[in-house]
């Protein structure tokens, strides 16, 4: 019995042993099973992260918000931004750059007068630190150097100014790299710049490069935020539903980066687009949570008509305040700008070319740019002029297309009309609009996509604080067309065919020098000439030709283009691209019969349709000759043009002298066309006839040979001394080519009878 009891309690205690065992090996399978899948999430995170961006970046593209077609890195912007994103594995590449700046013969040389200093040659092992304190001793030498040159000559001798003139853009090499510095440093930035200057490119960009690069990127819209900035973006970056509100994931894919020397990117586009409270008060909060996160970083992007007035102000009280990358006023090279401009018309399909003046606009604005070939996709031949109104009318009506339910044209009139009422045309409030709730919420929808925007100001504190929003015109050009079409549209509304009001208001704001001046007088000469109203185009001319309204101030932040004439008048003939009028060419004449100089103003502009094969080209040029009667003023004209021979202290060492320039224009115009016009060689010949002795000249002087090119002259110059230098021209040439045929006659002769021998 006791032995039976014996044998059951062994044989229990051996199947509690056994379940025991199943349930130890149960656990290490379940956490076997739970590290593997912990395992896969870090491994994967990266791919499902990326996912979310991808998305999102196909999302832009599919709204026209980013075009890869037509992307160019116009400027230093991109790269810039790439030592943010690759942070200290780019840091050999500011060693390298800094130590460029001491390298070479004009390096040694610094090197000597400054001392031999290791601080003018870093290790390629040198931290950032060291970096820093480098470059701030390279610019307190530089800025001794220039500030003490006469204490340095005595000691160096005169060449201390050769080395001065040499480093005198150091400085801004050195100032760069300090940014570059600061880039690879922070770990927040926030991209600011105006309407059209391709930030969400850049940021889809940025994350394209990011994930190219295999590392973790989420790219977000501002738009789509819904609630807590914070809460949003730290959802996203937890793909995984079943570790939703456990942040453990990120710690560990912390770790994986950094042994990999890798970083998780956050970018957010557009945060001006989203302006509920929830979102913009968090937006600080939430680079003060992922400060924590060392592998972290995040780029954010911001329109500045909204970043300086209403989201500054959400960075300052956090710890961890961000970067701010400026991108307002960037320049681009010809080089870059042609690349853009042919990207542009392939994805659009429009022909080109398109002349100097027209590709400077295109510089100026992005978003202007992006409008001019959305109006002109597929058309075989396209506008010639930025500011043609024709762009803006078909782009406003996309925009009501698009917006049925909102009376954008009623709105526009409605801001033109108070501008000229309150005679203000930077900004007005928004409150003057005296909009209903529902067409406030539409208008403001409206305009976080186009050309309208507002801002709005706080003045005083506590109980006497205030709020006031204003509404302006993001470009100048847009806000004078719809300016001057207002007053167009008032006149013929009150049938008066004299348009008293448009003058009356265009002549108090020439006389108050505004600057919508410039903009409402070209769009409105441009209608007249299209209704043919020659008598009203004449009369402008007249009122507004000579004076200089495209200097006058420019109260808005966008910047115009360099102005191709200093003549008003010239700037209105010359804008649409079109054959001229005999009233646009009298108006010529009469200015150049004031100051002949205006004739090569005109002649360079006509001197690069040449080369482009646009109009109008120098036909025009010689037309003029022909209209002017007083053989004095010819004279004039030919004399100015080489009158600056002896006047190179007052050019500088540096300019060309216009003959020069003209040889230069003349040798690429006939390398990409194959031949000159006769118009073009009539004008060569008569300025190497007027002047036989200048070098440059005496490549174009056989063109006096040309029978038709002589009759040209003859029909168009009625100067008689000119005329008569022409002939001398002929005749010299043409007895030292029949020199030369005799000479190779008698050559010929004398090899022919060497054979014979």
């Amino acid at each position: 019995m006791k032995e039976t009891v014996l044998q059951k309690y062994d044989s229990l205690q051996k199947l509690l042993s056994f379940a025991g065992t199943i349930l130890n090996v149960k656990e290490i399978i379940a956490i076997l099973i739970a590290f593997v899948m912990f395992v896969l999430c870090v491994l994967t995170f990266r791919k499902k992260v990326n996912k979310i961006s991808k998305k999102q970046i196909q999302s832009f593209v599919n709204e026209g918000k980013y075009l890869p077609d037509v992307y160019v890195e116009l400027n230093g912007v991109m790269e810039s931004l790439r030592y943010f994103a690759f942070s200290r594995r780019w840091k050999y590449r500011l060693i390298k750059q800094y130590n460029h700046l001491f390298s070479g013969y004009e390096g040694n040389r610094l090197k000597r007068i400054f001392g031999n200093s290791k601080m003018f040659n870093l290790s390629i092992f040198a931290s950032i630190e060291k970096i820093k304190e480098a470059l701030a001793f390279a610019e307190n030498s530089l800025n001794d150097l220039h500030s003490n040159r006469s204490d340095y000559s005595e000691k160096f001798g005169e060449s201390i100014w050769l080395v001065t003139n040499s480093t005198y853009l150091h400085k801004y090499t050195i100032e760069n790299l300090r940014k570059l510095c600061a880039l690879i440093e922070q770990k927040n930035v926030v991209l600011v710049g105006s309407a059209g200057n391709g930030k969400t490119s850049l940021l889809c960009r940025m994350a394209e490069i990011i994930i190219a690069n295999k590392m973790p990127c989420i790219l977000i819209n501002a738009r789509d935020i819904r609630g807590n900035c914070a809460d949003y973006v730290r959802k996203k970056l937890q793909p995984y539903s079943f570790l939703r509100g456990k942040e453990i994931i990120l710690k560990f894919v912390s770790i994986a980066l950094f042994l990999q020397r890798k970083n998780i990117y956050i970018l957010i586009d557009a945060i001006n687009e989203n302006d509920h409270e929830d979102f913009t008060d968090s937006i600080g909060e939430m680079l003060d949570i992922f400060s924590s996160y060392k592998r972290i970083r995040i780029l954010l992007s911001c329109r500045s008509e909204y970043f300086d007035y209403r989201y500054s102000k959400y960075f300052k009280p956090g710890s961890e305040a961000p970067y701010i990358y400026r991108i307002d006023s960037m320049e681009y090279d010809d080089r870059t700008s042609r690349k853009l401009i042919e990207a542009y018309m392939n994805h659009y399909k429009v022909r080109g070319p398109f002349a100097y003046p027209l590709r400077e606009k295109f510089m100026n604005s992005l978003l202007l740019t992006r409008i001019f070939f959305e109006v002109n996709s597929g058309r075989s031949q396209c506008a010639l002029e930025f500011c043609n109104a024709e762009i803006y009318k078909q782009y406003f009506a996309k925009i009501a297309n698009e917006n049925s339910q909102f009376d954008l044209q009623g709105m526009v009139n409605n801001i033109a009309r108070l501008m000229f009422e309150q005679f203000t045309f930077d900004q007005i409030p928004m409150e003057a609009l005296q909009l209903s709730s529902t067409d406030k919420y539409l208008f403001k929808k409206l305009m976080d996509n186009n050309l309208i925007i507002s801002h709005t100001i706080r003045t005083g504190t506590g109980i006497t604080e205030n709020k006031e929003e204003y509404v302006y015109f993001v470009f100048d050009e847009l806000r004078d067309f719809c300016l001057a079409r207002y007053l167009l549209m008032t006149d013929m509304n009150n049938r008066d065919n004299s348009y008293s009001t448009f003058f009356a208001k265009s002549d108090l704001l020439y006389k108050q020098r505004l600057s919508p001046i410039e903009g409402v007088v070209k769009y409105a000469y441009h209608y007249f000439k299209e209704v043919s109203r020659y008598d009203l185009c004449s009369m402008m001319l007249n009122m507004f030709g000579e004076f200089d309204a495209q200097n006058f101030p420019n109260g808005n932040k966008q910047h115009r283009t360099r102005n191709m004439f200093k003549n008003f008048g010239f700037s209105l003939i010359f804008s649409e691209g079109d054959d001229l009028s005999d009233f646009e060419k009298d108006y010529i004449i009469s200015s150049i019969m004031r100051n002949e100089s205006h004739y090569w103003n005109v002649f360079w502009y006509l001197l690069m349709n040449e080369y482009s094969k646009l109009l109008p080209n120098v036909d025009v040029a010689v037309d003029v000759i022909s209209r002017l009667n007083d053989s004095t003023i010819v004279k004039k004209i030919f004399e100015y043009f080489f009158d600056d021979k002896h006047s190179g202290f007052s050019i500088g060492y540096n300019e060309k002298r216009r003959v020069d320039k003209l040889v230069e224009s003349v040798e690429r115009i006939q390398s990409r066309n194959g031949k000159l016009s006769k118009s073009l060689k009539i004008i060569l010949v008569i300025l190497s006839a007027y002047a036989p002795l200048e070098f440059g000249m005496n490549l174009y002087q056989q063109f006096v040979l040309d029978d038709s090119v002589c009759a040209g002259i003859k029909k168009v110059v009625h100067n008689c001394e000119i005329l008569n230098s022409v002939s001398r021209l002929r005749e010299k040439i043409s007895s030292f080519q029949n020199a030369e045929n005799v000479f190779d006659d008698i050559c010929l002769k004398m090899e022919l009878g060497g054979e014979n021998e």
